[in-house]
């Protein structure tokens, strides 16, 4: 199996609300209430030299080129390599070596499915 995207493989939709139009419906509290409005389905087609790891990750398994087990382990990775971010952090979390094999495993296993992928190109 050869990688093979597509334009409309970089196309995401989701419902976004129209803010401007919002009534509130019913108010259950000071904090809570109950609201209608407008929502719109909008497409975003994504620029191929700004994807990120989530979007690649998708990507990979929406075309089942990577298995539902590796995209997990992936976002796992992920997960934990935004845990990193200081600017969303009082404090930088400390990895057990538990999570440290975890991630080696997984980069592991991506290294070898990337290493066939590459081999597959280059055979004739």
């Amino acid at each position: 199996m050869e990688l093979c995207f597509q334009e409309s493989d970089y196309e995401e939709h989701k419902w976004e609300l129209n803010t401007h139009n919002i009534k509130v419906l019913y108010s259950i509290d000071d904090y809570t209430r109950i609201v209608g409005g407008e929502q719109q389905y909008k497409k975003n087609v994504l620029q191929k030299d700004k994807l990120n790891l989530h979007q690649i990750n998708k990507m990979l398994k929406d075309k089942k080129y990577i298995s539902k087990e590796l995209f997990i382990s992936i976002d796992k990775v992920r997960e934990l390599r935004n845990q990193q971010h200081l600017a969303t952090r009082s404090q930088v979390r400390n990895y057990s070596k538990s999570d440290l094999n975890s991630t080696l495993n997984t980069l592991n296993e991506l290294k070898i499915f990337l290493e066939e992928q590459y081999a597959k190109i280059l055979s004739p």
